[in-house]
């Protein structure tokens, strides 16, 4: 009973701040991430991206979709075993980036690709059975840091898969489970920007296309994952644990790479954190009233310090996530009113000691 009264009440303590509670209960987490070791890059994944060079051929603003198509095609015609593009296809090309006659051109590439993963846009002129759209979305925690995204999203009848969990279906030619309100942590490497992932500058693709080199563009693109990020950088940006801002691609590109090389990370559900939360209380209120005077605090002090050491282990071990503020509020709620009913029940025995000697 204690220990369900100790965990309701840490729960209202944490209703009225859930941002500093939230960034409390994944200080652990936070850190460990800043300070671990490595972690491992996929060779399977390939991010072709803009840079100076290519903006000084074909542009600083959106570019005609024959380059598009001409990338897709290359390396469909690699190998490639996957293909993304940041595109999205929400509007027909201007006659000055070549018109209809670039969207066909997109089109074709892409049904020769078999299927290619695009971002999700409301609007979709140019949809295509070949096509699957995937979100950017990601799903912030109460101090407005984000650590997870979600597998999929619901946007009126559709039901949207991230952008890096189509990527990986594809991969492995599964098809995609329609659930919703699932969320993964995302595994970062390194800080979490783009730079820590294997990325090849668009110009460098480019050129080995204009010179026919086979050798490099399969080093590049045969059996690889392959992302084309071909858009100016959003500057829609998410704050990650790592403390660097990015925007939802990366996040997303981020995530692939850990479905990729198997790196998952696991966090406890809200029910799971709620047992815990009621079992950990439980057990420092048994150490208060099992035992009696400073006996009891080292007791309860030792549970405490047992549960850190075990949320680190579990943590590094087992990339599984334990809450930690819900418990310590708890586990601190629970000290100090044992310790208020303790000095309330000793001041009455003594009240009635004393009035039993003034009788004798």
């Amino acid at each position: 009973a204690i220990g369900v009264l100790a965990t309701l009440l840490a729960r209202l303590l944490w209703l009225t701040a859930p941002a500093t509670v939230t960034a409390l209960d994944w200080t652990v987490y936070d850190t460990w991430l800043r300070h671990r070791a490595p972690v491992t890059v996929s060779p399977a994944l390939t991010i072709v991206a803009r840079d100076p060079v290519s903006e000084a051929q074909f542009g600083t603003g959106p570019w005609d979709r024959a380059v598009l198509a001409q990338l897709i095609t290359t390396a469909h015609e690699t190998g490639a075993a996957a293909i993304g593009i940041d595109h999205r296809l929400n509007h027909a090309s201007p006659a000055h980036l070549g018109g209809a006659a670039s969207d066909a051109l997109l089109l074709e590439a892409t049904k020769t690709a078999g299927h290619i993963v695009t971002v999700f846009d409301e609007e979709a002129p140019l949809a295509s059975d070949a096509i699957i759209q995937g979100h950017l979305a990601l799903s912030p925690h109460g101090d407005h840091v984000a650590r997870s995204l979600p597998l999929f999203v619901e946007h009126g009848s559709q039901t949207l898969p991230s952008f890096g969990l189509a990527l990986f279906s594809l991969t492995k030619t599964q098809p995609l489970p329609h659930v919703t309100g699932e969320t993964r942590l995302v595994n970062v490497v390194g800080n979490g920007t783009l730079a820590d992932l294997p990325t090849i500058p668009l110009s460098n693709v480019w050129e080995a296309i204009q010179r026919h080199d086979s050798t490099a563009l399969d080093g590049w693109l045969k059996d690889k994952v392959v992302v084309i990020l071909s858009q100016a950088p959003s500057q829609s940006l998410w704050l990650l644990p790592t403390g660097q801002s990015v925007d939802g691609m990366t996040a997303h590109l981020q995530f692939l790479n850990s479905l990729l090389t198997e790196n998952h990370l696991c966090q406890i559900g809200p029910f799971g954190r709620t047992g815990i939360t009621m079992v950990f209380a439980s057990l420092i209120a048994w150490c208060l009233l099992r035992f009696h005077g400073s006996i009891s605090l080292v007791f309860a002090a030792g549970a405490i310090a047992l549960y850190a050491a075990m949320t680190a282990i579990i943590l590094g071990g087992l990339h599984l996530v334990l809450p930690v503020a819900l418990p310590l509020t708890a586990a601190l709620i629970v000290l100090l009113g044992t310790t208020a009913w303790t000095h309330l029940t000793a001041g009455q025995r003594l009240v009635l000691l004393e009035r039993d000697m003034l009788r004798i």
